[in-house]
């Protein structure tokens, strides 16, 4: 795990997390004549990872209060760190909005410094760079969602930098 899997979240870590569970609970569940344990554990497991960050995802967030959603997408895929997760990129006019497993973050178009794909063997990831050290550097999406985000962000960038230059060149009046 070394590596690939800094999070403590991470689907690798959680599998192992469910097994020791399972190891651990199920004596006590046949002392108690229940047989079932191991169905109920697994049950329970697919619900934290499955399902639980879909419902949490969908739900809107601190960030979406205020603001209008200019495009939703949703995607299975991998996001710096976490693998075959559930990632829902939310874009404002301000910035985007990247959600991942029980994880938010928000990131606005002023602090971003670039974006690029990055084409692999067998997905293509978005790069983001930023300022901002706590935000994943990478996610992949479908081809089609992740060239039209790419060319979305990078003429957000560019608006921003041409506007915050043409305030800088009137200066004060």
């Amino acid at each position: 795990m070394g590596n690939r899997c800094k999070l403590r979240h991470c689907p690798d870590v959680v599998n192992v997390r469910g097994a020791l569970a399972g190891v651990l609970l199920g004596p006590f569940l046949e002392q108690k004549n229940f047989k079932q344990g191991g169905g109920i554990i697994l049950l329970v497991i697919i619900l934290v990872i499955v399902v639980g960050p879909l419902i949490y995802n969908n739900r809107i967030s601190r960030f979406e209060r205020k603001r209008i959603p200019l495009k939703i997408i949703d995607h299975f895929g991998i996001i710096q760190g976490l693998r075959r997760v559930f990632i829902r990129l939310i874009l404002y006019d301000e910035g985007i909005e990247i959600r991942a497993f029980y994880h938010r973050y928000y990131i606005p178009f002023e602090v971003i410094d670039g974006v690029s794909i990055e084409r692999m063997l067998f997905c293509n990831r978005i790069n983001i760079k930023t300022i901002i050290a706590s935000v994943p550097r990478f996610l992949t999406l479908p081809d089609k969602q992740l060239s039209d985000l790419t060319s979305i962000i990078q003429n957000k960038i560019r608006y921003n930098k041409a506007n915050s230059a043409d305030a800088k060149s009137r200066g004060p009046d």
